[in-house]
């Protein structure tokens, strides 16, 4: 992670801007997801590696800006809906999501909020993290 941020910066002119938003580890959506792709591990090694980068140990120069965080909600009209996206996205998802399926519509359910539009929206908070590169 510490090398693509690395190249990140490098395509970077002097004074440009790295914007990196993350997902936490924590919320709704993390937990709705757990069960099928438990993310904690990958989620704790992104903040080390931008916390690297934000202690200045990392060449090539970039300074810390700033961070803030905010909430993505995501709507799912139906179960069945946001389990052909995992799907799409993964198919190697679909033998986990078989075997956990009574769990992940309970999970659905339970973690999930009605929409106005209908459906189940989930909220997963994010933190943002902005550096600057000071040289090139």
């Amino acid at each position: 992670m510490v090398k693509g941020l690395l190249e990140a910066l490098r395509t970077l002119r002097t004074g440009g801007t790295l914007y990196v938003a993350e997902p936490l580890a924590e919320g709704p959506s993390f937990e709705l997801m757990q069960p099928i792709e438990d993310e904690t591990e990958i989620r704790a090694d992104a903040r080390a590696a931008l916390e690297q980068l934000k202690a200045g140990r990392t060449p090539p120069a970039a300074g810390f800006i700033e961070h803030f965080q905010y909430l993505y909600l995501s709507t799912h009209d139906s179960y069945e809906r946001f389990r052909d996206s995992l799907i799409a996205v993964s198919p190697a998802r679909k033998q986990a999501l078989d075997e956990k399926d009574a769990m992940m519509r309970e999970r659905f359910r339970s973690l999930g909020t009605e929409s106005v539009e209908g459906g189940m929206a989930f909220v997963q908070p994010m933190r943002v993290d902005i550096f600057q590169k000071t040289a090139a």
